[in-house]
């Protein structure tokens, strides 16, 4: 079976996630999959503050996003639910909402 690859048209502001995701697995999470969850969940806030007419750059306060809506990116990122059905036990959507991004926040 041919691996799954992340998508690679969807990039983050600040990394680029072709660089840093492994979408083999399965497999438990690593330095790199925290990296792209983080620079998602920063992406939300400042999409966020921009939907909001903030300054350009600016972060909503962590409260005022859904995290759904950052484990959709996340997904969209990595390249959907059969890249994360692939890695396995540890990449569930409970798994990756609580207590990754609460770690985060």
């Amino acid at each position: 079976m041919t691996p799954m690859r992340a998508n690679l048209s969807v990039a983050s502001r600040y990394i680029d996630p072709s660089r840093l995701f492994d979408p083999t697995g399965p497999r438990e999470w690593g330095k790199n999959d925290w990296k792209v969850l983080d620079a998602c969940f920063t992406d939300e806030r400042l999409d966020a503050a921009e939907k909001m007419g903030m300054a350009e750059g600016s972060l909503v306060d962590v409260t005022d996003i859904r995290l759904d809506d950052v484990v959709d990116r996340f997904l969209e990122v990595i390249g959907g639910d059969a890249v994360l059905a692939a890695l396995g036990p540890s990449w569930t959507r409970s798994v990756i909402t609580f207590p990754k991004i609460s770690s985060i926040s």
